[in-house]
């Protein structure tokens, strides 16, 4: 499940460098988490199973991701996370506090639970424009502030 948000913020990382023409630096990155991910596949799986081959996929998705980060900012030096690519980032971050705070539950509940937050999450966010996101914290600013006050 933890893969998921990694994935897809390397998807639309290989989007803006297919969209700057920088395809050799995608068949790169996406060659280098291939490798990682059959080498720490081969490391760990053995001793634990299918434990082992979730942190395999996650490390190889990882380290794809940070390469491709790497490869935007060399080719514009800017700070290569844009909203599309940190939207699934975030509701990776709503997933996993969903899985924590329902650890009594069975495995099953807890992974669909964080499924479903997840796709409400990203559903939201990605409905919502900066403006939107920037005027709901301003909001939240004045609501704590003004619930701080003193009578």
């Amino acid at each position: 499940l933890f893969t998921i948000p990694v994935f897809e913020a390397s998807i639309a990382m290989q989007d803006l460098l297919a969209v700057t023409r920088k395809n050799n630096a995608v068949v790169i990155a996406n060659s280098a988490a291939m490798l990682v991910h059959i080498a720490v596949g081969i490391a760990i799986i053995p001793g634990h199973l299918g434990v082992g081959a979730a942190l395999a996929s996650l490390a190889g998705e990882l380290v794809g991701l940070l390469l491709l980060a790497g490869f935007v900012w060399h080719g514009t030096r800017l700070f290569p996370f844009s909203g599309r690519m940190l939207v699934p980032l975030l509701g990776g971050v709503f997933m996993y506090a969903a899985i924590l705070l329902s650890t009594r539950e069975h495995w099953a509940i807890q992974a669909g639970l964080g499924v479903l937050v997840y796709a409400i999450a990203m559903a939201l966010l990605r409905a919502m424009t900066h403006n939107e996101i920037s005027r709901i914290w301003q909001y939240l600013k004045r609501l704590v502030h003004f619930g701080s006050s003193a009578p």
